[in-house]
């Protein structure tokens, strides 16, 4: 079980100076809970991501080397290093989720649209 200080609202979690989160590992499958309440992995990982902890660089360190490296980064390479580090990631990853469902609901809207027409016909 960890529990944050949310004091400073770091967490998007109203009305809450704490946060806590816990994971069970259980024999097949683990279990996460928020606030003491069953939630989903990737609400964990979504909730920690949007308070600057990052999967891809937790810590924002600077390795010996990367300034240079940094330093003669294409515009494209600096600007998804930058995202990363400023935590905006998650959201583009959010709206490609949000678009590809949006597409799969398209495709099932024509697929009816279709079956209706052929029903009319009959």
């Amino acid at each position: 079980e960890i529990v944050f200080d949310n004091s400073d609202n770091r967490f998007s979690m109203e009305n809450s100076d704490e946060v806590v989160l816990r994971r069970t590992i259980g024999h097949k499958k683990d279990e996460f809970f928020l606030q003491r309440k069953r939630a989903q992995k990737n609400e964990i990982m979504s909730l920690l991501e949007g308070a600057g902890f990052s999967k891809s660089n937790p810590y924002f360190i600077v390795q010996q080397g990367k300034v240079n490296a940094l330093c003669t980064m294409s515009d494209t390479e600096r600007l998804q290093l930058l995202k990363e580090v400023a935590g905006t990631t998650v959201y583009d990853e959010k709206k490609a989720e949000s678009e590809a469902k949006m597409e799969e609901n398209r495709s099932n809207i024509e697929k009816i649209q279709e079956i209706m027409a052929y029903i009319e016909q009959r």
